[in-house]
């Protein structure tokens, strides 16, 4: 699969927005965070689009899949991923998984034992059991 992982622009939010509807009335049958939930994560003082975000692109260019990571205490990173259900692969939120790992391990390089939270949906064969 012919992916591009790169942080998000602004002009970006609509499109990572339906990425995040399409997860949730796949996995909830209903619209849970939506474009709101990415708007204001992006918008945090604390979020840098250029650091802590990133989006997938897929072979036409579409946004397929959404992160970003951000810190609630000290030594621990929150990473959120988001893929959409059509594009649901493990090699896409490996991607997103191991962008926010690379980020959090630089955001706590003098932390003695940092850790990551993952908050992200996964289906049976995301999860190795399909």
């Amino acid at each position: 699969m012919d992916l591009t992982l790169r942080h998000p622009r602004p002009e970006d939010l609509a499109a990572a927005g339906a990425v995040v509807v399409a997860e949730d009335l796949a996995f909830a049958g209903e619209v849970v965070l939506g474009e709101q939930f990415i708007a204001q994560a992006w918008e945090r003082p604390a979020l840098d689009l250029d650091r802590d975000a990133w989006v997938i692109e897929g072979t036409d260019g579409a946004i397929i899949a959404v992160a970003h990571v951000e810190d609630e205490e000290s030594g621990v990173t929150d990473s959120f991923t988001c893929v959409h259900p059509d594009h649901a692969a493990l090699e896409v939120r490996t991607a997103l998984w191991d962008a926010a790992e690379a980020r959090a391990r630089e955001r706590h390089a003098d932390h003695p034992r940092p850790r990551i939270r993952h908050a992200s949906n996964a289906t049976d064969e995301e999860e190795g059991a399909g």
